[in-house]
């Protein structure tokens, strides 16, 4: 995980913050997802990071 953390904080925005949350494969695998019945408009597709 320190080898991902040291790459995520070198693109770090000016003015822009990063939260990293690690979880374990278990912890991801009880992720529980809820929907309601009135679909969302999807948002603009953000920058992301990838590292897998």
């Amino acid at each position: 995980m320190e080898v991902h953390i040291k790459r995520v904080s070198t693109f770090i925005p000016a003015y822009g913050k990063v939260g990293i949350m690690g979880i374990t494969d278990k912890q991801f695998e009880e992720i529980k997802l809820f929907y309601g019945k009135k679909p969302q408009k999807p948002n603009a597709p953000g920058a992301q990071l990838e590292l897998f």
